[in-house]
C-alpha cells in the first residue's frame, strides 16, 4: 500500500509541471471578467481544461454556467468535492498513483452575489461527496475563516405624491418611511414611492433569523407611522456562515507552512469576521474548508486594486502554493480513514451550534 508521502510526491510534480498551464489559463479568465451567472467564457474555457486532463466533464451542471468534472470511480472510496483547478489535477495524480479515492471539481457559479452554491446544493450536487474544500485570495493568510450569515431584503414603500409647496397635506411622503435607495424624481413633488435595499448580518445563523424578525417589524412600523404601504421581498436565498473544520484548516495550515507562509495565530485568524459566501450553505451540509490566502498584503479585496495585484506573478506563484496546500490536504484526509472520521466527526457536533 502506498504511502501519504508517496501520494503527496506524485501530487506536487503535477501541480509545479502545470504551473504555466494554470496561468496562462487563469489570465484569460482575468482579461473577461464575468458575473453572477454569466460566467460564458469561463464555464467553456475551464471545461475545456478539465476534458483535456482527463476528468469526465458534465457542462452547464444544474445551472448553465456550472460544471462537474469527475476523475475517479464512485465506489474507490471516499471523495472530495474541490472547488480548484489546480488541487483538482494534484489529487488526480494521486488517484492514478494508487490513492482509492474520487475527486468532483466543480465551477460554482455567482458565488457572492447570486448564490450558485445554494442553488446547486438544492439541486443535490453535493450529495455525493465527503467534503468539500477551496481557497479565497485575500490580502492575508487565513485558513480558520469566519464568515457572517446574511438576508438581503428589498423593502419598497408607496405613499401619495402631492405638489410640495400647493397641496403638501394631500401627500403621503414615501420617504418618511425609509432610507433610501430610491426616493423621489422632483424636489417640488412629495415622493409617492421609496425603496429600500438593506442586508442583515450576524456571525451565527440562529441570530441573523432573530435579526430578521426584528428588522422587518420595523419596516412594518414605519407603514403605521406615515400611512404608507410596503411590499416587503426577503431574498429566498439566504448565505449561512461559514462553518470551517478545524481539522482541515490545520492540514491546510501545515502544509502551507512547510512551504514557507507565514499565518497569525489561530485567535488572530479567527478574530477577522468577513463578509458572506455561499461556500457556508455548502459547510452546513458537509464539512467543509475556505482558506484565504494572500497575494498583497496591501490592497483590500473587492477593489480594483486588488483586481490588479491577481494578475501578477507573484499572486499565480502564491497560487500555485495555495493549490499545493489543499491538494496534500485533502490527499492526507481520502487517505487515512481515521482523519476522515475525525473530519466529519467535528463537523456533526459543529453544525448543531451553527
Amino acid at each position: 500500500m502506498a504511502s501519504l508521502e508517496t501520494f503527496i510526491s506524485l501530487a506536487k510534480p503535477k501541480i509545479d509541471g502545470k504551473a504555466n498551464d494554470l496561468q496562462k489559463l487563469s489570465l484569460k479568465i482575468w482579461e473577461k471578467p464575468e458575473l453572477c451567472y454569466e460566467e460564458h467564457f469561463a464555464h467553456g474555457v475551464l471545461s475545456d481544461y478539465f476534458e483535456e486532463q482527463g476528468f469526465d466533464v458534465t457542462r452547464h451542471y444544474t445551472l448553465p454556467t456550472a460544471f462537474r468534472a469527475v476523475y475517479g470511480k464512485e465506489t474507490a472510496g471516499p471523495t472530495v468535492a474541490v472547488l480548484w483547478v489546480g488541487a483538482a489535477l494534484g489529487i488526480k495524480a494521486a488517484i492514478e498513483g494508487g490513492l482509492k479515492a474520487r475527486v468532483v471539481a466543480m465551477g460554482t457559479p455567482a458565488e457572492e452575489g447570486g448564490g450558485g452554491k445554494i442553488q446547486m446544493i438544492n439541486s443535490g450536487c453535493f450529495k455525493d461527496v465527503d467534503f468539500c474544500i477551496m481557497v479565497h485570495p485575500a490580502p492575508f493568510n487565513v485558513p480558520f475563516y469566519v464568515s457572517q450569515a446574511l438576508e438581503k431584503v428589498e423593502v419598497v414603500y408607496k405613499g401619495y405624491a402631492a405638489h410640495a409647496a400647493a397641496s403638501p397635506w394631500e401627500g403621503r411622503n414615501a420617504l418618511d418611511a425609509a432610507v433610501i435607495a430610491d426616493g423621489g424624481l422632483k424636489p417640488n413633488i412629495i415622493p409617492e414611492q421609496s425603496k429600500l435595499e438593506f442586508w442583515v448580518r450576524t456571525i451565527k445563523n440562529n441570530e441573523c433569523a432573530i435579526l430578521k424578525s426584528k428588522v422587518h417589524s420595523c419596516f412594518e412600523a414605519a407603514v403605521k407611522a406615515t400611512d404608507c404601504t410596503v411590499d416587503i421581498k426577503w431574498d429566498p436565498i439566504p448565505h449561512a456562515r461559514m462553518l470551517t473544520n478545524s481539522k482541515l484548516a490545520l492540514l491546510y495550515q501545515k502544509y502551507a507552512e512547510h512551504m514557507g507562509v507565514v499565518f497569525p495565530s489561530r485567535e488572530e485568524q479567527e478574530s477577522i469576521v468577513d463578509g458572506s459566501t455561499d461556500m457556508g450553505n455548502v459547510s452546513m451540509l458537509v464539512p467543509g474548508l475556505h482558506s484565504l490566502y494572500c497575494i498583497d498584503s496591501s490592497v483590500p479585496y473587492h477593489s480594483h486594486a486588488f483586481r490588479v495585484a491577481s494578475g501578477t506573478q507573484h499572486a499565480h506563484d502564491q497560487t500555485i502554493v495555495a493549490a499545493k496546500a489543499l491538494c496534500f490536504t485533502a490527499i492526507e484526509v481520502l487517505n487515512d480513514p481515521t482523519v476522515l472520521a475525525q473530519v466529519k466527526e467535528e463537523f456533526l457536533k459543529a453544525v448543531q451550534d451553527a
